[in-house]
């Protein structure tokens, strides 16, 4: 007698008894209404019709709020722990961990603490990217900040040191200089994403394009680094009056691929403000439009660099301000002063965009054929609006022991 195989087995999970449950009980109402007449008919008619309607209402708030009731035993996580997986679904904080046969180990011992880190990194990592991806960037902050074992967690894992490292950068965080210049080039995409960030952190200083640019590499880079930083070079060439340098720049960022895969994206906001500056209106619309649109008509992963959903609501308020759109203009105090080191990235583009006349000029002539034309003091004016704020409530960043200020608008 051959044995069936695991493998082939159905597995009947409580989606499968839901989709018969209705099933069955539409067709019953169905067959009844077609049987009826008068107001019972009716009767049965709304149930048919409501009846699908409120399951998937009750189905869609079970999925958001107790996920786990949808699995069965089997389809639980790599872990092999039902509780640690149902946990790290519900909880905003991190769950602890599950013990493993290593953990009898003594403490001391290499192998005990290679399993250990290994397996608490990739737990963490799983919690972080799932807390990310429903945008609870303040939960995953919570958990870098309690967690109480970084030397055998952090260091072990090259991208959990550089997801720590780049949201340190997008927050303003103290020691978000030291931890992106502590990566090397052996770590490679980790490296490459590090240095891009520490490059925004000076940018966000005030620094100049030529102390921005030596210690890169640009030719050497891979194609959507290499995007990334001649973006961010042009910009603060733009910032210089450096009109010739920011368009040799500009002709290394590949600007025919579309700005909206993730590189593109990333960027697309100094890539819009450059296009303007070098008399390209179309594809500075281009490229702010895509910066509006992050995570709306495109949905970008938030499991690897760049993270473009986290800026995603900065940029587009950023857009919506510089074109009058009230819908998505306005970022919570609390929002600022939380991503406080983007913010001021966002206050310097801001400031090198409304004293480009050249940037001002060419936008608002691109909009001339829209429906609401800009005008050139009432961009200038938002922006400067829009800069004060930011930088008003973000308060202070710290690049390299040096503390940034706040005040440079003008």
């Amino acid at each position: 007698m051959t044995k069936r195989s695991t493998s082939t087995v159905r597995i009947i999970t409580p989606l499968w008894i839901i989709s018969l449950f209705i099933s069955l009980t539409e067709t019953v109402v169905g067959v009844a209404a077609v049987r009826a007449s008068g107001v019972v008919q009716v009767l049965f008619t709304v149930f048919a019709i409501a009846f699908p309607i409120l399951v998937a209402c009750a189905f869609f708030w079970i999925l958001w709020h107790r996920p786990w009731v949808f699995y069965t035993p089997q389809q639980y996580s790599q872990t092999g722990d039902a509780r640690t997986f149902i946990d790290a679904l519900r909880s905003r904080s991190l769950p602890t961990p599950p013990d493993s046969a290593a953990s009898a180990a003594s403490p001391s011992s290499p192998e005990n603490a290679s399993v250990r880190c290994s397996y608490d990194a990739g737990f963490i990592l799983t919690f972080i990217h799932r807390q990310m991806e429903r945008g609870r960037l303040t939960d995953v902050m919570a958990v870098f900040d309690e967690f109480k074992r970084p030397a055998i967690v952090f260091e072990a894992n090259v991208e959990l040191r550089a997801l720590h490292a780049v949201l340190g950068r997008l927050c303003g965080r103290p020691d978000s200089y030291r931890l992106l210049s502590a990566f090397t080039d052996a770590e490679a995409e980790a490296f490459h994403a590090t240095q891009y960030e520490l490059a925004l952190l000076r940018y966000a200083k005030g620094s100049t394009s030529g102390e921005l640019a030596s210690s890169i590499d640009l030719q050497g880079l891979p194609s959507g680094f290499r995007r990334l930083h001649a973006s961010l070079l042009a910009i603060a060439c733009l910032g210089e009056g450096d009109l010739g340098n920011a368009s040799v720049y500009f002709d290394m960022m590949d600007i025919e691929r579309s700005p909206r895969d993730a590189h593109g994206a990333y960027c697309a906001l100094q890539t819009a403000i450059v296009s303007a500056a070098l008399g390209l209106g179309a594809v500075s619309v281009k490229h702010f439009d895509a910066a509006r649109t992050i995570n709306r008509s495109v949905i970008y992963p938030g499991r690897s660099y760049p993270y473009v959903a986290v800026v995603a609501k900065y940029d587009r308020a950023f857009v919506n301000n510089l074109i009058s759109v009230q819908r998505d203009s306005v970022v919570e105090d609390a929002d600022i002063r939380f991503m406080r080191g983007h913010c001021h990235v966002l206050g310097r583009h801001a400031r090198i965009f409304r004293l480009s006349d050249s940037a001002v000029e060419t936008f608002v002539a691109a909009s001339q054929s829209w429906r609401n034309p800009l005008s050139k003091d009432g961009v200038c004016h938002r922006l400067k609006d829009f800069e004060s704020r930011l930088l008003a409530k973000a308060g202070t960043i710290f690049v390299g022991g040096v503390v940034q200020s706040a005040e440079r608008s003008v």
